[in-house]
């Protein structure tokens, strides 16, 4: 494995140890920055992937999932 992967990895694995709220907020500053460079779009999508997986990780349901992701696009898109 090259340096390059290496170092990509350690960054990814340093990035899932990172608190959920905090990333929330980076990603919430990130989708702001790309918004302020051009035009306005006229919808925005969110793929809800991976709640059943982050549930199970945590030891709940996957409905639980489910719900905390919904409470998380709630935070973000500030509604």
């Amino acid at each position: 494995m090259s340096s390059g992967t290496s170092l990509l990895t350690s960054a990814f694995i340093a990035a899932i140890k990172l608190p959920f709220h905090y990333v929330l907020r980076q990603l919430s500053y990130l989708l702001l920055a790309i918004i302020a460079t051009g035009p306005v779009p006229r919808h925005i999508a969110f793929e809800m992937d991976g709640n059943r997986r982050y549930a199970r990780r945590l030891g709940k349901e996957g409905k639980e999932g489910h719900s905390d992701g919904f409470h998380a696009l709630v935070h973000v898109s500030g509604t």
